[in-house]
């Protein structure tokens, strides 16, 4: 069935694919065909005195000429697309993890389910403006305020936020939500097939219909970390003591949530349905 690819890191397809040959990737795939043309002139004449193989004196005779000619046409194609497809199709079948059989960090999974997607681009852009700006500034105040946290910790998280906005890079964050979990990923410009900013405007955050997404699992949720992945927490000291209250504004608005399992993605894509069901 056919797919409509909404995010495709060909790139990290041609890492995986140059480890399974010694030659590398195909860049380019030619195809060639011939044809031939011939042509040219042959004898003719009469026969005379019944004599076989002899050519009267008024026979019209032209030297035989013959030539050759071939035409060679070619074809390239750019086989980057097709090896994606076929890369796909060969983990199609992957089974999806649970959070009672989660797979090893570095896995290969496939997860489906709805798809939402944030250009945090746009939103540094929209903080930015005053009217905006104030808005948001009211509301983190009176939600404050309704959580009786005013004023304990002496700590800006508003105006942190908003500064943290202002030198981070453009980025587009995603996150798929099964039935049991939610995997977060971030998404780069430019292996998306469909602008973050035009998904936007069609859909908002979510869009409709039931998404696949092949990735590589690489953080899993704070709930289910193992044993010594808790340990390290115990560890941040020095510097790592003094930045740790601001890591926590920037995860809650711009990172991973805690509950979410972290992946890399490689293909984000969904099912092409040819004929609608009656």
């Amino acid at each position: 069935m056919p797919l409509d690819l909404l995010y495709c890191d060909l790139s990290r397809i041609e890492l995986f694919n140059a480890q399974s040959n010694s030659h590398g990737n195909r860049k380019t795939l030619t195809r060639a065909r011939s044809t031939q043309r011939q042509s040219g002139t042959d004898t003719s004449g009469k026969l005379a005195g019944g004599v076989p193989g002899v050519v009267s004196a008024d026979t019209a005779a032209t030297a035989i000429s013959r030539n050759q000619l071939e035409d060679s046409l070619g074809e390239s194609f750019d086989p980057s697309l097709a090896d994606a497809i076929a890369f796909i199709a060969q983990h199609i079948d992957l089974p999806e993890p649970s959070p009672t059989s989660a797979p090893g960090i570095g896995t290969l999974i496939k997860v489906s389910g709805a798809l939402s997607v944030t250009d945090l681009g746009l939103v540094k852009e929209l903080l930015a403006g005053k009217i905006v700006s104030k808005a948001v500034r009211q509301g983190a105040k009176q939600g404050i305020k309704a959580s009786g946290k005013s004023g304990q910790s002496g700590f800006d998280e508003t105006g942190f936020i908003f500064e943290t906005l202002a030198s981070f890079p453009h980025s587009v964050k995603a996150e798929l939500t099964t039935g049991t979990s939610i995997f977060w990923c971030t998404l780069r410009d430019e292996n998306l097939i469909t602008p973050a900013h035009e998904i936007l405007l069609k859909h908002g955050m979510q869009i409709p219909g039931r998404w696949e997404v092949l990735a590589i699992l690489d953080a899993y949720p704070n709930d289910i970390l193992p044993p010594e992945a808790n340990e390290l927490d115990v560890l941040i000291n020095g510097l790592g003591a003094m930045i740790q209250p601001f890591i926590g504004p920037i995860r809650t608005l711009l990172g991973r949530p805690e509950h979410a399992y972290g992946i890399t993605p490689i293909a984000i894509y969904r099912e092409i349905v040819l004929k609608p069901s009656h």
